[in-house]
């Protein structure tokens, strides 16, 4: 069962918007490379005609269960990289590699998660090679700092409205100042409305964990909402919400 998300509202970031453009022209020029080999086979021979159907069946599959998922898959590089053209040579990186791969996709299961678990093991990769230990930190080693003194915000009366309020690129701000692995989860788990069993897999750790980062992600958010939140007047000091007139 779900667990009711406090930021359900970011998967409603609109699939239109500034966040899911993908220059599908790079992303059909790679994978025309990645056919290339055929041409080095004789068109007499049985593997030229094998060859060619197979890729054709490939490229096929690709863009029928891959590529709607483009959206998704650059909305979540935007959110993590915070840098559009990182985002975007992610995302390239992430469909490449699905279409290699693409016949080790087990059909019936959830493509979005598998999609997920390829654009995360790319991001390692490229963090390691940026050596950008910083974002790497342990959460075990990470400690998460106490509310001040009769600080609340972890306890709005009613976060989903709260948070409705604010533009999704607020939330994305907040989002991308979260630890790299608390992003993670809140992505999966809140903006892509995954099952933390799912989510688990992806991150390839236990679903407990999972449990544990969604709730310390959440309560990050919002402490990081607070401040905004009281300046718009839509909590007050002690973070609960105010009555407003409903429009």
């Amino acid at each position: 069962m779900r667990v009711p998300g406090p930021i359900r509202g970011v998967s409603g970031i609109s699939p239109g918007g500034l966040l899911v453009r993908m220059n599908s022209a790079k992303i059909a020029s790679a994978i025309l490379n990645l056919r290339a080999p055929i041409a080095r086979l004789d068109s007499s021979d049985e593997r030229y005609t094998r060859t060619r159907l197979d890729q054709e069946d490939t490229t096929q599959r690709f863009y029928t269960s891959v590529w709607p998922h483009r959206a998704s898959v650059l909305r979540l590089a935007r959110i993590l990289t915070a840098n559009e053209a990182d985002a975007d040579d992610l995302a390239q990186e992430t469909f490449i590699k699905a279409f290699k791969a693409l016949d080790r996709f087990v059909e019936g299961t959830d493509m979005m998660a598998w999609l997920a678990t390829i654009l995360r093991h790319a991001r390692i990769d490229r963090l390691r090679s940026q050596a950008a230990s910083a974002t790497n930190i342990s959460l075990d080693q990470m400690q998460m700092d106490p509310a001040g003194e009769g600080e609340k915000s972890e306890d709005w009366d009613n976060p989903q409205e709260v948070l409705n309020a604010f533009g999704d690129q607020e939330i994305i701000t907040a989002l991308q100042a979260l630890p790299e692995e608390i992003r993670w989860t809140l992505l999966l788990v809140d903006v892509q409305q995954m099952e933390q069993r799912d989510a688990a897999h992806v991150m390839d750790i236990p679903v407990g964990t999972v449990k544990s980062r969604v709730h310390r992600g959440r309560a990050m958010l919002r402490r990081a909402l607070t401040p905004l939140a009281r300046e718009r007047r839509l909590l007050n000091r002690e973070g609960e919400e105010l009555n407003r007139a409903r429009p």
